[in-house]
């Protein structure tokens, strides 16, 4: 018999190829059949297995990505606040300080207008207050205070009243 079958496959060419597509439908049809024997059960093949596994892990490492870059935004947000708040307070503070020397500078020099004179040893003081009060931001108006108590006044040998 066996002679006959490949007597019958050198007579007709033709018939292999037909068994090699007849086989491989055959074998479709079996992956076909398991895959979905397999899916009904709830098996799973260690490749399905180690796939699903990576793709749980690649999407776990997404959420972290995102959620890092979440709080990086934020923090970036927070320090952003943080500096205008600190901006603003230090804005704050130097116009104070602004108008805190300009008002002492404004009272000194009424003082020494009252006096005659400036004080020799606080002639110093003064003038450090108003550069002070110049560097920082101060305007023209204590400029003229400043301008004319220095040109109405001389310096005075005497010592301030603070220090007898």
């Amino acid at each position: 018999m066996e002679s006959q079958f490949w007597g019958l496959l050198e007579a007709h060419p033709f018939f292999i190829v037909v068994l090699i597509v007849g086989g491989l439908i055959a074998v479709a049809s079996i992956v076909t059949a398991r895959a979905k024997i397999h899916d009904a059960l709830g098996y799973k093949t260690r490749y399905e297995l180690d796939r699903e596994d990576y793709l749980a892990k690649e999407a776990k490492r997404d959420q972290q990505t995102q959620d890092i870059w979440k709080e990086i935004k934020d923090m970036r947000r927070e320090t952003k606040e943080s500096f205008n708040e600190l901006r603003t307070d230090l804005r704050n503070v130097k116009n104070a300080n602004i108008m805190v020397l300009g008002d002492r500078i404004s009272q000194k020099a009424s003082h020494y207008l009252s006096l005659g004179a400036i004080p020799a040893d606080e002639m110093v003081e003064f003038q450090g207050m108003y550069d002070t009060y110049k560097s920082i931001g101060g305007n023209h108006g204590v400029d003229i205070i400043y301008e004319k108590t220095l040109s109405a006044l001389t310096l005075s040998s005497q010592q301030s009243a603070s220090e007898e």
